[in-house]
């Protein structure tokens, strides 16, 4: 969307000195650009130096919960708290996300958030369908109170439909060199 793009051009021209501890949150309908955007945020942090790492959070769930009972790849674990920036994709989608009937697994999720956002503060770029006011409808409230007081700010709402071309280049979105 138009009106987005010159927000995340400042974002990644301004991670390392500003964004760092900020976190992003992309939302919006199916088919809106939000994965290829963030995709282009993290393909622009890997040439100027950063770590990225992308995910689907019910993968990042599932691997949580792995690890608690001694399964989990401690590799993909490491990588995705150490790393500049996370993208987790598809975030909050009910549509995507198995929860357990009890949403016992929504703690994992809750702890490795706080860890990341509050504690270790490394910057997340969320990828979602769902409004950030509506994740306590299917996760729960405290979970929605972290995103909320973390991505104040940095939410961008993505409403345009857009048709690819068979040529499409997405770096002719960007000209990341302008802000270098």
């Amino acid at each position: 969307e138009e009106q987005n793009l010159p927000k995340l051009r400042q974002y990644v021209a301004e991670f390392g000195d500003r964004f760092y501890r900020h976190h992003l949150y992309l939302y919006g309908d199916q088919g809106t650009q939000k994965t290829t955007q963030a995709m282009i945020i993290g393909k622009s942090l890997i040439e100027k130096g950063f770590t990225v790492q992308y995910t689907l959070m019910d993968i990042l769930i599932k691997n949580l919960m792995q690890l608690s009972f001694g399964d989990g790849d401690r590799e993909f674990d490491r990588n995705i708290r150490e790393a500049d920036c996370l993208i987790l994709d598809e975030s909050f989608d009910p549509k995507s996300v198995t929860l357990y009937h009890s949403k016992y697994q929504i703690s994992y999720l809750t702890t490795f958030l706080k860890e990341r956002l509050e504690m270790l503060q490394r910057a997340i770029v969320f990828v979602s369908e769902v409004p950030v006011t509506r994740i306590g409808e299917v996760f729960d409230e405290s979970l929605q109170d972290v995103i909320e007081r973390n991505t104040q700010g940095t939410r961008l709402h993505f409403r345009d439909h857009y048709t690819l071309k068979d040529d499409f280049d997405p770096d002719e979105l960007w000209d990341v060199d302008k802000y270098e």
